[in-house]
């Protein structure tokens, strides 16, 4: 109704004004509640949710009163029985995609759903709902080195806000609530995504081609995955906003319509107090604006739309970089006035450029209307860029640089952290996995269209026939497609050199692999010099679509291609990309007759690779496959028959006492309700669920579909919630920093934001390096009294690592014995830390002892280093060294770089009470009467390593080293922690997890994954 009433008299449809008001729904009314207490101090309530609820309505009908929209409606209705079939089919579609969108996302829901940093920015809202604001000093974490608050994304945690009181009214507050509450938000943040990604594209290419785009961008993998249910962190909303104000911002200068400027404002507001990706607006507003500047010189446009443009533009930035973002922004977070030098000189740079074009063009000076004349205005433009380029390159373009620094320079290692961080390391050479089928590798679109047929062919011969073709389409592809690889690698390593050389940076681009994902960029380019030679004799505005997309593109497209965590971003925008390919496709087939009606047809190719996207990965239609399904935890009672069924058939434990009670089952806790395998078989077939081959899809979207935080997180978080002090902090390694906060409702000592990258270091130390009295010293420096240990920080994927790499190579830079110029395991301080694994051939025999006769094999230490100098200790056997290989210098590095440095002898042992094993032996060491002597170690993670260059079948173990009393020295029985080899084994991490004691600390819970301590009362 607001849209329709503001939107009133527009060249809009109602369809797109409707899209608007979806817009202005999901970004103003929570800005009501916030502005009040940021203007006046007025809290958060229950009864303010409800006045903001009628004010938001009594201002839509006050507007459509105002306004008289029932006149638009009944236009809209007699527009609707004019409209012609195709013109009502594309509508049904685009509403059909987008509910698509939405659905396939909602399916996973949940209050415990598998991730970090959503439950952040949750904790936002419960303090809104709680005290009624957010304290400028809450000390859940950080404490006492940092001041840190929960202030962040008002416009996000205001509205959770308001969705979680119009839902449970007055009633006492519940954390768990909450969490679904708001885990519904990022499935309608992605439907409104793609209508305003459809809505920007629609006003530059044909609406077939950005439906296409939009659809695109919305079913790439990563975008899915990023924006499922229970993802409520801030990326989602920054998708929404910035696709809102791209849209908004658009039709502004479009359209030079002031109150599509004023939504313009609204929308970045929305982003900048929403989200944490406003630097992508400022970014293609300099951009834009300065390129579009120079096409306004060169086109000589007259001073009047010159004019027009700067009073939108003041409008927009004013609103928004300025007041809502660089003001209310930066005020509310530190707590008194404060502003972004960013945003203003942005916005200053944007306004002064048009203010100098409106005095050029409107002939006020007339010295510069002489010079002016003189020249070819080329010559000018090409005079100022390269004026401007020096400029850049000199002190003076410091303040400049800086804010192209602050975009580009997340592709940069800025300090140790980041590089123990996944999603802050370099994207890969293939993009189909994150993207889709619009940026996958040639053979594995030839694997997707063939492997079908293969798995339909019920002879050998077949199904090579089948693979030969399937191998035969990929190399003809790769060979057509080659020429887009080569050129578009060559121009983004062209790009980024560039770019370092005038921002003074240092990244690093490596060459893509042969893919679509090389392809569109090229073609994207190819069009768009097609497009401007085409129209290089038409005004100014013709030209301002094409620039605005170029610049949304082009920037995410390069940080995207280089780091991991923006490949999300650059596989979102490339759809805008690939519709205008389309468009210039359609213009080009058109001019040159080469096809009757190329519309028709590229409509056709454009919906068959919008369908690609949507299938090529499998996630998309495999969520839709089972959305339909009903959750154990959202109605026990709903899947009691498919509970009996499969109790009938495995006789599962778990899943009878859920058969014979659901309800009274999911009653007793959270990990019981939301019990993981419960979750998938009420979701699956049963045939699926007891073989996840027979459709691996299906499985695959009931994993995504179910995610959960682990039951062993969620028991221990509700142990710290219950049993310790009201104001009680514990020590953690950061990722967990949030769920003690959530889960636990208590405080913590690090989080996942990372406000003191010492205090991370430190605890990194005492975890890895440091002994028990500096873990003590620590914590009571940190104001902590228990210490939470967990699995995941020593072992996963069958043996010790995980993220203990990360731990031992931050608490070397903690001591200055590596730093971030070094990748994480370089290091001697790493080494020095790491455990003991071996690896031997059952076939290279040792002697053990003579009377009686006993014999073991050979195990060794891997020894990595050049063959004349230091060769240095690995727990890990080199990869490229397994298996086949063809390449002459991986070979010479397996043969020469690489060594098996023999130690011990692995053989039967005898324990004290009589039972055997298999244990090591010192292979220089022996007991007087010449048998080997004993290492007390038992051997855990055995594996087994084929096809070992030089060495054929490995097996590989490690040692570990207890106070368990399980061995026979002497005729004394004793435990084997004195035989133990390297710092690792005097590690906190090791003794908290594997002994299960520390000094100076009592055990105070053990669930087996998760261990917490508290220090000893003095």
């Amino acid at each position: 109704m607001i849209s329709i009433a503001l939107l009133k008299g527009t060249r809009l449809n109602i369809f797109e004004k409707s899209i608007i008001g979806l817009g202005l729904g999901f970004s103003v009314p929570q800005l009501f509640p916030f502005l009040l207490f940021f203007f006046f101090g007025i809290k958060y309530t229950y009864d303010l949710a409800l006045a903001t609820v009628a004010v938001w309505w009594l201002l839509a009908i006050a507007l459509s009163v105002w306004k008289r929209i029932d006149s638009d409606l009944l236009d809209f209705t007699k527009q609707v029985k004019s409209q012609t079939k195709e013109s009502l089919a594309f509508y049904c579609i685009l509403i059909l995609i987008a509910f698509v969108v939405f659905w396939i996302r909602l399916s996973s829901y949940s209050p415990v759903f598998q991730e970090l940093d959503p439950y952040y920015y949750t904790y936002i809202a419960q303090q809104i709902l709680v005290f009624g604001y957010n304290p400028l000093n809450d000390q859940t974490a950080w404490w006492p080195v940092v001041e840190v608050s929960h202030r962040a994304v008002p416009v996000l945690s205001y509205m959770e806000s308001l969705w979680y009181s119009l839902y449970n009214g007055s009633n006492q507050y519940n954390n768990m609530l909450l969490a679904v509450i708001a885990s519904v938000y990022p499935p309608i943040a992605a439907m409104l995504a793609f209508l305003f990604f459809y809505l920007l594209l629609s006003r530059i290419t044909k609406r077939e081609y950005a439906l296409a785009g939009a659809a695109i961008a919305s079913f790439t993998s990563m975008f899915i995955l990023k924006t499922m249910a229970g993802e409520m962190e801030v990326q989602p909303y920054a998708f929404f906003a910035i696709s809102f104000f791209y849209a908004l911002y658009f039709l502004t200068i479009k359209e030079k319509n002031r109150m599509f400027a004023v939504i313009a404002a609204i929308a970045y507001t929305a982003l900048a107090l929403g989200s944490a990706s406003e630097i992508l607006a400022l970014t293609v507003l300099s951009l834009a604006w300065f390129i579009f500047a120079l096409i306004l010189f060169y086109k000589n446009e007259d001073a009047e739309t010159i004019r027009k443009y700067l009073e939108l533009n003041a409008i927009v930035l004013i609103i928004g970089p300025i007041l809502a973002s660089g003001i209310i922004k930066n005020t509310f977070y530190a707590g008194h006035f404060a502003f972004s030098s960013t945003n203003i000189t942005v916005a200053f740079i944007i306004l002064a450029l048009l203010a100098v074009l409106y005095i050029v063009q409107g002939k006020k000076i007339r010295q510069v209307e002489e010079i002016i004349s003189k020249y070819n205005r080329s010559y000018i433009i090409a005079a100022l860029a390269l004026l401007l380029f020096i400029f850049l390159l000199s002190p003076l373009g410091t303040p400049i640089k800086a804010i192209g620094k602050a975009g580009f320079g997340v592709v940069e290692y800025q300090v140790a952290l980041s590089k123990t961080i996944a999603e802050q390391g370099m994207a890969g050479h293939d993009f189909g996995d994150d993207i889709g089928f619009v940026a996958a590798d040639y053979s594995s679109i030839a694997y997707f269209f063939f492997s079908p047929l293969a798995d339909n062919m019920s002879g050998s011969e077949g199904q090579k026939a089948i693979t030969d073709l399937a191998n035969a389409f990929a190399s003809g592809l790769g060979i057509i497609f080659i020429v887009f690889t080569i050129l578009g690698n060559l121009f983004f390593a062209l790009l980024v050199k560039i770019i370092n050389f005038v921002l003074s940076s240092n990244a690093t681009y490596d060459w893509k692999s042969n893919s679509l994902v090389m392809f569109w960029p090229v073609a994207f380019l190819l069009a768009s010099i097609y497009y401007l030679y085409k129209n290089k004799n038409e005004n100014s505005e013709q030209f301002i679509g094409l620039v605005f997309l170029f610049v949304i593109v082009f920037p995410v497209l390069i940080v995207g291609l280089i780091k991991a965590k923006y490949t999300i971003y650059a596989g979102f925008f490339l759809g805008g990309a690939i519709a205008f390919v389309f468009e210039a496709a359609d213009d080009a087939l058109k001019k040159y007759k080469l096809l009757s009606d190329p519309s028709k047809t590229l409509a056709i190719v454009a919906a068959v690779l919008l369908l690609l996207q949507f299938f090529y990965s499998g996630i998309a239609p495999g969520l839709l496959a089972i959305s339909f399904e009903t959750r154990f935890q959202d109605n026990p009672l709903a899947v009691k028959d498919k509970l009996d069924y499969a109790c009938k058939q495995n006789g599962d434990a778990t899943i009878c006492a859920a058969a014979a009670d659901p309800m009274g089952y999911a009653k007793l806790g959270t990990n019981q309700q939301y019990n993981y395998n419960l979750c998938l078989l009420s979701t699956l077939p049963y045939d699926v669920f007891s073989k996840p081959s027979k459709s691996p899809n299906l499985y695959r979207a009931a994993l995504l579909r179910c995610s959960r935080v682990a039951d062993y997180w969620i028991s221990s978080m509700e142990w710290i919630r219950y049993n310790t002090e009201p104001d009680s902090r514990t020590i953690s390694w950061w990722d967990y920093g949030h769920w003690i906060n959530f889960f636990g409702q208590k405080n913590t000592v690090l989080r996942n934001e990372h406000a003191s990258l010492d205090m991370i270091y430190r605890v990194a130390f005492t975890y890895t390096e440091g002994n028990e009295t500096d873990l003590i010293e620590a914590m009571k420096d940190y104001g902590s009294k228990y210490a939470l240990f967990d699995i995941e920080i020593l072992a996963g994927n069958g043996g010790f690592g995980a993220k203990y790499g990360a731990l031992n190579y931050l608490g070397c830079n903690y001591v200055n014995r590596t730093n971030v110029s070094y990748d994480p395991g370089q290091s001697d301080c790493e080494r020095e830390n790491l455990w003991e694994t071996l690896y031997g051939s059952p076939n290279d025999l040792c002697v053990i002892s003579q009377n009686p006769k006993k014999v073991g094999f050979v195990a060794s230490r891997v020894l990595i280093g050049p063959p004349n100098g230091e060769q240095k200790y690995s727990p890990y056997y080199p990869g490229e060294c397994v298996g086949q290989i063809n390449d002459e210098r991986i070979r010479a590095f397996c043969s020469q770089y690489v060594r098996l440095e023999p130690v011990y002898c692995v053989g039967e042992v005898e324990l004290a009470d009589g039972t055997k094993t298999t244990g090591t032996y010192y292979l220089n060491e022996t007991y007087p009467n010449g048998d080997l002597k004993l290492n007390k170690a038992l051997l855990v993670f055995p594996s087994q390593l084929n096809n070992v260059y030089q060495h054929g079948q490995l097996i590989s173990f490690t040692t570990l080293y207890t106070k368990q009393k399980i061995w026979l020295e002497n005729g004394q029985i004793v435990d084997g922690y004195e035989d133990r080899k390297g710092h690792f084994y005097n590690s906190n991490i090791y003794k908290a997890l594997v002994l299960k004691e520390l000094d100076g600390f009592d055990k105070v819970y053990d669930n087996g994954a998760v261990v917490i301590y508290k220090i000893k009362s003095e």
